[in-house]
């Protein structure tokens, strides 16, 4: 099978011809996990521009609206009880006064159930599968949702990247079609997303590779490949990814040290 990765590999880049630069990023996720307090990002982002990150990404926990985080997935308001206490946009200044670029999480596919947006618009939805909802990407309804608030994202935070996350099971699809439709939505929103905001690097994420398949490379800037930091998983999950995809589709995480009790 390795034989004709080169092959599939030259195939995907003659028709990728025009990748942005894969950028050098900060993310917090590895820091604490979803933990927010505004001093210590500034203190990690300060750390960061030292070093000579290009971008500062903030990962899952800013949003919430004063509630645990996960519990308002889909809703992609900022957290004004929590995380940065409304001061994202003070947060963002300040990072780019640093000469880097910012970046935020979030997951466009994924809700919630009893989100905002799942008792709201439950039209919007594929299917249920315990506590989360997979917005119907063959609704032009739901597209527009998922665009709007990409968007509003964008304009409100000045962002420069966005890593677009996927934790979402996929069971069976039913429409009938396979996830065909799903995913000819799918596509040409991330086409029309691109298109309307080119100077955004969008990275692709599936909660370590759920979704992880060729059209990825069409679809984003690149692929984040896994959370795992450990040396040999990493070289063995980037040996089997690497059957697929080229290797600079693929982005990757890296930890100078270990910490405890920060």
């Amino acid at each position: 099978m390795s034989l004709g990765s080169g092959k599939i590999h030259k195939y995907l880049l003659n028709y990728k011809n025009k990748q942005k630069q894969m950028p050098v990023l900060y993310n917090s996720w590895f820091y604490d996990f979803d933990r927010v307090e505004i001093n210590e990002f500034k203190a990690q982002a300060k750390s960061a521009a030292e070093i000579g990150c290009e971008y500062f990404v903030v990962d899952a926990g800013w949003f919430g609206n004063g509630e645990v985080w996960s519990s308002c997935v889909g809703d992609w308001q900022e957290n004004t009880a929590g995380a940065f206490q409304g001061k994202m946009t003070e947060f963002a200044d300040y990072v780019r006064s640093l000469g880097m670029k910012v970046g935020l999480w979030m997951e466009p596919e994924r809700a919630s159930v009893g989100s905002e947006l799942e008792k709201t618009r439950p039209e919007l939805f594929l299917y249920r599968d315990g506590g989360s909802c997979l917005l119907n990407m063959a609704n032009p309804d739901a597209r527009q949702y998922v665009y709007d608030s990409i968007q509003r994202l964008i304009k409100t935070y000045g962002l420069s990247f966005m890593k677009l996350d996927f934790n979402m099971t996929v069971g069976y699809d039913p429409s009938g079609s396979s996830f065909y439709r799903y995913y000819q939505g799918y596509y040409a929103l991330m086409e029309r997303i691109r298109r309307d905001f080119p100077q955004v690097y969008f990275e692709a994420c599936s909660s370590g590779g759920m979704r992880t398949d060729i059209n990825t490379v069409f679809a984003s800037d690149s692929h984040f490949l896994t959370d795992t930091v450990n040396p040999v998983e990493m070289l063995r999950i980037m040996e089997g990814a690497l059957l697929r995809l080229p290797p600079r589709t693929l982005s990757k995480w890296y930890t100078v040290q270990e910490v405890f009790d920060i």
